[in-house]
């Protein structure tokens, strides 16, 4: 079958499409006798434009190239990494139709893909894990065009045995891609040694990392926006609901000595904190600026984004140590605690009784921030990889082995 993808970025524009796929939907729900959900493919994806916005959300159509019939539909929108922590575009697979297979889809991306790349002088890949990333190493490899990867993170462990497994499958297969890169490069000291280890590759470079500083606003002004209490010592989440991030060890830290916010996909409201949706980086900027400290009880990290967001706000770091922190962190940088609610409440309170270690660890990360995260050393940095990447096109040598 002949898919071609359609991109739609507005409400006005969606509604003709959406019209097409409830009909769809129901023709196969009559087809197949049963009765439709509440909860179907075309409400989904209006609550998804409703609740982000249009320049913050985009449906992608997979149609056939001779009929308006949408045989497949995505959203995405820039929802933090699970692996990676850094924001991106993550995308929500929310209708196929029976008639096709999945594969049918996956050839049309990756036609988009090719036809994307045709015009392309460098390719910048995230992570080599992602089906997309292995298909645009392969297609810019094929091509001869130059490529770029940024590999965040080592293993990540998943909180299952089986997850873990798959995880390592793909590490050991689609992770071999990063060999056709042209440059690799990381934020992680750690992360760069285990990517030279498992994929055997002899040059991997560590790159800084960069934010921009936050804006501070009206603190009580930016609680009372978010429902939060304006006097109460405040303390935030930022991360995915994945067993990475920790946030049911955050959440198990509740106290009344303090609130917590978490940041986070999970629906729900709890008793003892406030659950808010992803949000632009500048209303998240506000939310940190009025914040007490910072807490990522998390593990598998690289260095995450989320990480250098609250530095940057000038927040004390509740955090569990990782190798490759030692870059950017000393041991008196941050309040570094095991991954369980009990120590993640023990440096709360202790942050929560004491305005001067408070000062003291928010200072502190502020100038850490300002001397390791400027956005301009971050850009040059990136810069002169694609011009060497450019400049010589052949794929990173693998590291003799014996």
């Amino acid at each position: 079958m002949n898919l071609r993808l359609r991109t739609i970025t507005s409400r006005e524009e969606a509604q003709g499409t959406l019209a097409l796929l409830e009909q769809a939907v129901r023709e196969v729900n009559g087809a197949a006798g049963g009765t439709e959900s509440k909860r179907t493919p075309t409400e989904l994806a209006r609550r998804y434009l409703e609740r982000l916005g249009p320049r913050e959300s985009v449906l992608v159509v997979a149609e056939p190239r001779e009929v308006a019939r949408p045989l497949a539909l995505a959203a995405s929108a820039p929802l933090e990494d699970p692996l990676t922590g850094e924001t991106r575009a993550l995308v929500v697979l929310l209708y196929t139709d029976p008639s096709i297979r999945q594969r049918g889809v996956a050839r049309a991306l990756v036609g988009e893909l090719r036809r994307a790349l045709a015009g392309a002088d460098l390719v910048h890949v995230q992570d080599a894990i992602y089906a997309a990333s292995v298909a645009a190493l392969v297609l810019a490899h094929g091509h001869r065009i130059p490529s770029v990867l940024t590999q965040h993170v080592a293993f990540v462990p998943q909180g299952s045995r089986l997850l873990n497994l798959a995880e390592q499958a793909a590490l050991a297969t689609l992770g071999r891609s990063a060999r056709l890169a042209t440059r690799v490069a990381t934020y992680n000291p750690a992360v760069a040694d285990w990517a030279r280890r498992h994929w055997g590759l002899a040059d991997v470079r560590v790159l800084p990392v960069g934010v921009v500083a936050p804006n501070s606003g009206d603190r009580a002004e930016t609680r009372r926006s978010f429902g939060l209490d304006e006097d109460r010592f405040l303390a935030v989440f930022v991360g995915r609901d994945v067993h990475k991030k920790g946030l049911d060890v955050f959440l198990g830290a509740a106290d009344p000595a303090y609130q917590l916010a978490a940041v986070t996909d999970r629906p729900g409201r709890p008793a003892d904190a406030t659950f808010l949706p992803f949000m632009p980086p500048e209303r998240l900027g506000q939310l940190l600026a009025s914040a007490d400290a910072f807490v990522l009880p998390s593990e598998g990290e690289g260095f995450p984004l989320s990480l250098q967001e609250a530095m940057a706000a000038g927040l004390p770091v509740v955090t569990t140590r990782h190798e490759g922190y030692e870059r950017f962190l000393g041991p008196d940088d941050a309040l570094f605690v095991k991954r369980s609610p009990q120590a993640v409440r023990a440096a709360l309170l202790r942050l929560a009784a004491d305005g001067d270690l408070v000062g003291r660890l928010g200072a502190r990360s502020r100038a850490l921030a300002a001397e390791n995260f400027g956005v301009e050393r971050f850009v040059d940095a990136y810069e002169a990889l694609y011009d060497e990447a450019r400049a010589s096109p052949r794929p990173v040598r693998r590291r003799p082995t014996g």
